[in-house]
């Protein structure tokens, strides 16, 4: 699927403390997407005898989805090394630890499990993330894409995946004046391009991940929590 050399994912925010920033944070994002990968590859057989081979295909575009992020984001990470040398956690506090993913369940119980997908279109968000970063709106930006993942929270165990990235743009932006003051702090140049470098690749995932979230919703429909239980909480609010 030609899409899938748009996706980044699981860029998801972190919640934990940086004894050391630096050490830490660096190749934060290729690390992070490497643990999701061994997570994603460790459930691909877990899922398929649970759906009887149905999630095979799903399993396998996640993971090149995300070996393919790699590559995408070696540039962009190089770059925030300057701010992570000083302690400012840039592009790494913005990440999630594995670890903070749902514990497994089999299937879901039958009265949670969702009856009809909820058609969410993608389109009106993107187009005005897209127009208020550039701008400079970064707030404003905050509150469109708090209102659409509070909608999606009204649809709970489907389109979880363009829910995670939606939550992963909103700590982005939920975060980004702490690490633009500390830099100004410092002495060092405006990370603000970053960051919405950041937030573009991100943003520019969601058509894919609410073309996925629409395949696995058949599963998701018979109790399978694929995705939605593969990916870490986000403190986004």
């Amino acid at each position: 699927m030609k899409l899938f050399t748009l996706l980044i994912f699981c860029l998801t925010p972190l919640s934990s403390s940086f004894a050391d920033e630096g050490n830490h944070c660096f190749n934060a994002i290729q690390n992070h997407i490497k643990e999701a990968i061994v997570h994603n590859k460790k459930m691909v057989t877990i899922y398929s005898e649970l759906s009887e081979g149905k999630s095979k295909n799903l399993s396998r575009n996640l993971i090149i989805a995300e070996r393919m992020s790699v590559l995408l984001l070696k540039n962009l990470e190089r770059e925030t090394k300057i701010y992570q040398e000083k302690g400012i956690p840039l592009l790494c506090e913005e990440l999630a630890d594995m670890k903070n993913i749902p514990i497994f369940q089999e299937r879901l119980p039958q009265e949670l499990r969702p009856v009809d997908f909820f058609d969410y279109d993608q389109k009106v968000i993107n187009k005005k993330i897209k127009s208020l970063i550039n701008d400079d709106q970064f707030d404003l930006a905050y509150e469109a894409v708090a209102n659409d993942i509070r909608k999606l929270e009204e649809y709970p165990n489907q389109l979880c995946l363009t829910k995670h990235f939606l939550e992963s743009i909103a700590r982005t932006l939920l975060i980004s004046s702490q690490h633009r003051a500390e830099a100004k702090k410092l002495g060092l140049p405006d990370p603000k391009n970053l960051i919405k470098r950041f937030i573009t690749l991100q943003r520019r995932a969601l058509p894919i991940t609410r073309y996925l979230d629409q395949q696995a919703f058949p599963l998701q429909k018979d109790g399978l929590l694929i995705y939605c239980q593969d990916v870490p909480a986000i403190a986004w609010k």
